[in-house]
């Protein structure tokens, strides 16, 4: 379209994941961005999206070198709605292909002062302007992937510590990785967001940390001192859905091949009081950057001591 190439190149699917991997060529070394991503199956079902990488030109991490203008990039979308065990997923992408802007234009304006240095142990969002580039338009590809069922324990145990019952659902197994729910009552008091932590062993002893979200609205939560964004600058938001006070852990080890008896523990559930975040956020919000360090971190949080431990046999 108007000289510039999108090619779907590859494509994987699982019970917790979809993932595809596609590149953008222009003409002359310009550069193209992707944008209002959108990936549904022939019934409709919208699959939201995970997380994603991406590379322009060259990059010495990955160890890539692409021609100029050209760009790669590799997207995951949560599988969970996907239902039984379908041989494949017929499926559909969408997205927005823009010019991408210089550096230059993502500059903030000159300001008498300099932004204060940040502060150790702290994430800090600048408010950015965001400039867009001419579209060039839309692109969409139909296309089937061949589909991995998941090893599933339905656990369905309830443990109770320091005046909170918490339940393990299950946990779901796949090549990709391993998906565990946590569901417990919110303790009474201020008005907070609670999160579990948690640590999985697989039957080798060795503990493994997983990375979080919940299964209903949009939180935004400081953990360890640090305020977690989403990398386009938003706080952590994610689609809702019916299970209130649910938590999806997400472990990426490979645990395909490892069965038997397993252990998790959530060793602490960490509340934040969300008003006085927020208070704290919008009282900055004249300003280009916005930050909380480790020490006001603290302020907003309650931490509740397990531990609750969970037995249970992996197919």
């Amino acid at each position: 379209m108007d000289g510039v190439t999108v090619t779907l190149e590859r494509a994987y699917a699982d019970a917790n994941r979809i993932v595809v991997g596609f590149t953008i060529k222009g003409l002359n070394g310009q550069r193209y961005d992707a944008r209002h991503l959108t990936l549904t199956d022939a019934a409709g079902t919208v699959f939201s999206g995970m997380h994603g990488y991406g590379v322009t030109g060259q990059s010495h991490i990955l160890k890539v070198s692409l021609p100029p203008g050209e760009g790669a990039y590799v997207l995951a979308f949560d599988a969970a709605p996907v239902e039984g065990a379908p041989a494949e997923l017929d499926l559909r992408l969408v997205m927005e292909v823009v010019e991408a802007l210089p550096p230059d234009a993502f500059k903030l304006p000159p300001t008498p002062d300099s932004p204060p240095a940040e502060p150790p142990d702290s994430m800090v969002m600048e408010a950015l302007p965001a400039p867009e580039g001419a579209i060039v338009g839309t692109f969409a590809f139909d296309f089937s992937v061949p589909f991995i069922p998941g090893r599933v324990a339905e656990v369905n145990q309830t443990v109770e510590a320091a005046g909170v019952a918490v339940r393990l659902e299950r946990v779901v197994v796949t090549p990709s990785e391993t998906r565990a729910i946590l569901c417990f009552e919110r303790p009474t008091g201020e008005p907070r967001e609670w999160m579990p932590i948690t640590t999985l062993d697989a039957g080798d002893k060795q503990d493994l940390s997983g990375i979080v979200k919940p299964l209903m609205g949009a939180t935004w939560y400081v953990l360890s001192g640090r305020l977690r964004f989403k990398p386009d600058g938003s706080i952590n938001a994610v689609d809702e859905t019916e299970q209130e006070g649910c938590y999806c852990y997400s472990f990426l080890a490979s645990l395909q091949d490892q069965r038997g008896e397993w252990t998790l523990t959530v060793t602490e559930l960490v509340g934040e009081d969300i008003d006085r975040l927020e208070s704290q956020i919008l009282r900055q919000a004249d300003s280009a950057v916005v930050s909380v360090d480790a020490a006001e971190a603290a302020e907003f949080q309650t931490r509740l001591a397990g531990p609750w431990v969970f037995r249970f046999r992996v197919p």
